[in-house]
């Protein structure tokens, strides 16, 4: 049974959280900023009377958020909730106004970015036509917020909402990609700590130990993989913005133990890691959308008509996994598959998260 902690609003002005007696709890409500009471009453977090309503509205919604991905169950007033709030009017400009293509909004905790993202996800379910299909897609970075979000947006539109909608982690959405697709040899994902020791293992097969191994696995992610550097070559060209400078020779001594690396990925056993899953499904999206933009083009050339002949022999009858797709993400740099879209999302300093939103 999850643990209860309640948040209302007090006649002076400021919040109160109750039912945080664990430790774990308490320590997440002080990282958003409330301070922690113990007296007779018992363990309560508050915040100081003169904190302004904004300022209340987007600790509570960062202590929400967290407090959630950790499994607790927590209860906010509507007047701190902003799952329930509207969002402002023309809050993504031109975007909001049916524009195709992507728009990405960035901000600290509790500024309304997940807001934005149900509103927009429940302003397209609007306007689909009527069947039982999920043509949308309402992504995050792990299962547990994603869970969040599906209760979330129940409670914004309830069952005729979240059921036109597709509410999944990213690596749940990248790994169905890859199984559903003939030929794919998907091994078992490891976890942190397994990563960890291959990489040094990898260090220590090729007398490579200028780097640490989470260094070189956040290279691997947020350069080789996300810029989809398959040679020496490419890897010595990528872009590194935010991650500081590496010269030429400093990149070449890092690609050794990348491509040592890769090989014991390749086992055996064979194993894989949830980036290269997210790789391969971007891999794999990215050659469906090229077909679909080639059956288009070669339609537009024959007068637009249904060539039913030449789709059916060559299976060329494709769509694009989902219509919209709306995508929390954390970190400063991932490559996440949106649809039928290969997307590097990169985050500045002191951005803790973004909040990506694709329309057909």
């Amino acid at each position: 049974m999850l643990t209860a902690i309640t948040i209302t609003s007090e006649f002076s002005g400021s919040f109160l959280a109750k039912g945080a007696t664990d430790d774990l709890a308490a320590q997440l409500l002080r990282h958003a900023g409330c301070k922690q009471i113990e007296d007779w009453r018992g363990r309560r977090h508050r915040l100081p009377t003169t904190t302004p309503l904004a300022e209340q509205v987007a600790i509570a919604g960062h202590a929400a958020e967290m407090l959630r991905a950790a499994r607790y169950d927590v209860t906010l007033p509507p007047s701190l909730d902003t799952a329930r709030m509207s969002p402002p009017v023309h809050a993504l400009g031109p975007y909001a106004a049916g524009a195709k293509g992507s728009a990405k909004v960035t901000g600290e905790p509790g500024t309304g970015k997940t807001v934005v993202a149900l509103h927009r996800v429940r302003y397209l379910v609007d306007r689909l036509p009527p069947g039982q299909t999920r043509p949308v897609l309402l992504t995050t970075y792990n299962t547990n917020l994603a869970a969040d979000l599906r209760e979330r947006l129940h409670r914004l539109g309830g069952d005729a909402l979240v059921r036109r909608v597709d509410v999944k982690s990213v690596d749940q959405v990248a790994r169905e990609v890859v199984e559903q697709h003939p030929g794919s040899v998907l091994g078992t994902p490891m976890g942190d700590e397994e990563a960890m020791a291959l990489w040094h293992r990898a260090c220590t097969e090729m007398g490579v130990f200028d780097y640490d191994a989470d260094v070189l696995d956040a290279e691997f992610k947020h350069v080789i993989l996300a810029q989809g550097c398959g040679t020496e070559r490419l890897c010595f060209r990528a872009e590194r913005k935010g991650r500081g400078v590496l010269q030429r020779a400093d990149r070449k001594k890092a690609w050794k133990p990348v491509q040592t690396y890769r090989s014991l990925l390749d086992g055996p056993p064979r194993r894989t890691t949830y980036a290269l899953i997210a790789d391969e499904a971007a891999r794999i999206e990215g050659r469906h959308t090229a077909k679909a933009v080639e059956q288009a083009r070669y339609k537009e050339e024959h007068g637009g008509l249904d060539l039913v002949h030449r789709e059916a022999g060559s299976g060329m009858w494709l769509k694009p996994r989902y219509r919209h797709s709306a995508c929390e993400v954390i970190g400063n740099a991932s490559t996440i598959s949106t649809g039928s879209r290969r997307r590097p999302v990169p985050c500045g300093k002191g951005v803790v998260c973004s909040t990506v939103l694709t329309s057909e």
